[in-house]
């Protein structure tokens, strides 16, 4: 039987930091679709990731007991996402370089920038609820579920069921202007 959260942060503060490894494995998968969703770059996503992991280790002392931890780690990554725009004023989609380009065949190359494109262009909620959906199995085990969407996106199940929905058809007709998507279908 797997260990709770609050051993894992028990036995974090006591110094054992192979049980924060263990709470940053189950709960990662989340932080790393709200990073996605708030930098819309992919490196920018891993830096902010790494920054959160680590000042919520060093603030982990002051986690009351009863908050769950995974709730926390999104409020650490606002908080420090917010830091970060406040520095920077400006936060930008992540697009091929001519060099990545070139690594890649030409038709996925304008697929990437088509989807980054579009991704763009969803709201906030819709472009989170998409990212997770995608990427989702990281929450729950190795499948994306409605429960686990509503949870990340703090909706009830049928307004995150609206919001997904609304985000993909939108997502789906940008792509159709931009792309051949019965290419992508197969």
């Amino acid at each position: 039987m797997a260990e709770s959260d609050a051993k894992l942060i028990e036995r974090t503060k006591s110094g054992e930091k192979g049980a924060y490894f263990e709470l940053v494995r189950r709960h990662e998968g989340p932080v790393v679709v709200l990073c996605f969703s708030l930098t819309k770059n992919r490196q920018e996503a891993h830096d902010l990731c790494q920054e959160t992991f680590l000042r919520a280790f060093r603030a982990l002392r002051g986690l009351a007991g009863s908050r769950s931890i995974g709730d926390w780690f999104l409020e650490q990554v606002r908080a420090v996402h917010k830091e970060w725009t406040q520095k920077n004023k400006k936060v930008t989609f992540e697009k091929l370089s001519e060099s990545q380009e070139d690594d890649l065949p030409e038709e996925r190359a304008k697929a990437f920038e088509a989807v980054a494109d579009a991704l763009v262009d969803l709201s906030d909620a819709e472009r989170r609820a998409v990212v997770f959906w995608d990427h989702g199995e990281y929450w729950n085990e190795g499948e994306s579920t409605m429960e686990g969407l509503a949870e990340f996106l703090g909706e009830s199940k049928a307004n995150a069921q609206s919001i997904l929905a609304r985000g993909q058809k939108k997502l789906r007709e940008r792509l159709e202007l931009t792309l051949d998507l019965a290419e992508f279908d197969k």
